[in-house]
Formats: structure tokens, sequence, C-alpha cells
């Protein structure tokens, strides 16, 4: 479910690979890790139910949260106007 969530939120394609070979031969802790820090390097926006997931397995894991909790920078801010949205400033 995390990698399908990574892929909807735009991971790339290459990593989304790896990450599933990692997955289907069982390498669980090295496939978490990889679509951590693949998503933090290329700034892939997450949200809080991409992130409560990735709590959910990492506490499953036993990982400690240190291992993961950098992706919060991830999270858009509440209440920020995305830059999209910001008016233009008068001349």
């Amino acid at each position: 479910m995390l990698l399908e969530c990574a892929a909807v939120l735009g991971m790339r394609e290459e990593d989304l690979k790896n990450a599933q070979d990692l997955f289907d031969h069982q390498e669980y802790g090295p496939c978490f890790e990889l679509i951590m820090t693949q998503m933090y390097e290329y700034k892939v926006g997450i949200n809080k139910i991409f992130f409560a997931l990735a709590d959910e397995i990492a506490s499953h894991m036993k990982l400690p949260q240190e291992r993961y909790s950098f992706m919060m920078e991830l999270l858009p801010v509440e209440n920020e106007t995305p830059e999209s949205e910001v008016p233009p400033s008068p001349s």
C-alpha cells in the first residue's frame, strides 16, 4: 500500500520498480528505506495519509521514528496558500 501511495504522489518510475523488486524479494526494510529516501531526495510532496501509513509500517518493523521523521518536511504547511494561488503583488 505504501508503494501505491508513493506512485500516486509522484515517486520516480525507476525508484518504484526498485522498491517493488525489493518488496517482491521480501526485503521489506530496504524497500521502506528506498521509498523514504528517494521521495525525500526528489522532494516528492506527501500527505498525512502517506505519513500515517509509513508510521504504522515502521512501527510494525520496530523502526525508530528518527529513521523516517525527516519526511515530515514534505508535508504541506497547515493554512499555507499554495504559491499558485497567491495573488500577484500590486505594481
